[in-house]
């Protein structure tokens, strides 16, 4: 005999499922893993096993809908567990490039890694290993290692097109704050911006702040 798996759900009317909702996230009661369900005027919430109420009403679901496993960026890669600890857990991405930084004992994976990016952003066309900083310039050290050879993209941030080359520019993506800010100011002036680099202040002001010149 093949027994279904009944699992728990909290069942409140349509119009009251969001605020419900939010309420069982905060107990950390609502099971993630399954989808929330409209039965005629009614919603069933996901909550987890051991979830227990006087509040809502309770029932079982026989056949609950479960999200897909999240897929995650190296869960291709067949390499050894001791060197999974060591994958990145952050990269940047500048339109179309993304840029990441390895372990010195992943250099070897260098290509197996730019390959699960570029599989996992199928949006983008290269993988860059970024490898610091370097010279009076200051200017990065980075080596294609996945997709093609074209390193030129435009970025998008804050309603302004940035063109670049992101082998042979540093491009902050933080500050983000500050960045509006200063796209607030200037109106009407002449805007000098010192050492400007690629123009994270400027090029916000001219766009949105419309000075003088």
């Amino acid at each position: 005999m093949i027994h279904e798996k009944i699992t728990k759900a909290v069942r409140v009317r349509v119009e009251e499922s969001e605020s419900v909702r939010k309420k069982l996230i905060s107990l950390s009661a609502l099971d993630k893993s399954r989808k929330l369900l409209k039965k005629d005027v009614f919603i069933e919430i996901p909550v987890t096993e051991n979830f227990r109420t006087n509040e809502f009403t309770l029932v079982d679901q026989a056949n609950p809908e479960y999200y897909l496993p999240e897929k995650t960026v190296f869960n291709d890669l067949d390499i050894p567990d001791s060197e999974k600890k060591l994958l990145p857990r952050g990269w940047q991405i500048l339109g179309d490039i993304i840029i990441v930084t390895l372990d010195e004992k992943l250099i070897d994976r260098k290509a197996e890694i730019g390959k699960s990016l570029l599989s996992y952003y199928p949006g983008c066309k290269t993988v860059l290993l970024d490898m610091g900083i370097s010279g009076q310039m200051r200017q990065p050290d980075r080596e294609i290692i996945a997709g093609e050879d074209t390193t030129e993209t435009v970025h998008k941030e804050n309603g302004c097109l940035f063109k670049l080359d992101a082998m042979k520019i540093m491009f902050s993506q933080g500050n983000l704050a500050e960045k509006k800010r200063m796209g607030k100011l200037g109106k009407d002036e002449t805007v000098v911006d010192m050492f400007a680099g690629i123009g994270y202040f400027s090029i916000p002001m001219a766009v949105h702040a419309n000075p003088k010149k």
